[in-house]
C-alpha cells in the first residue's frame, strides 16, 4: 500500500517535488513535472499489478483447498 500512496502522492503533486532532478538534461523532451508524472503513474501500475498478482494467487490457493476438501473421498 506504501507504494500506491507515494505513487499517488508523486503524480498528483503541482510542481516537482525534488528540485534537484531538472538540472540534468530532461530525457524524453519531458519537463521536470511530466518526468515526475509518468514516475508516479508507473509506480501506481506496477504497485497495482503486484497486489492484483498476489491476491490472485491467494484466492487460487484458497480455491484449490476448498475443491480438495469438497472432493468425494
Amino acid at each position: 500500500m506504501d507504494m500506491t500512496l507515494l505513487g499517488a502522492l508523486i503524480t498528483l503533486a503541482p510542481r516537482p517535488l525534488f528540485p534537484a532532478h531538472s538540472d540534468g538534461s530532461p530525457p524524453w523532451n519531458l519537463t521536470a513535472l511530466a518526468d515526475q508524472q509518468l514516475a508516479g503513474v508507473v509506480m501506481l501500475l506496477v504497485g497495482g499489478g503486484v497486489y492484483l498478482g498476489g491476491g490472485l494467487a491467494l484466492l487460487a490457493g484458497l480455491l484449490r483447498e476448498h475443491r480438495a476438501e469438497a472432493a468425494p473421498r
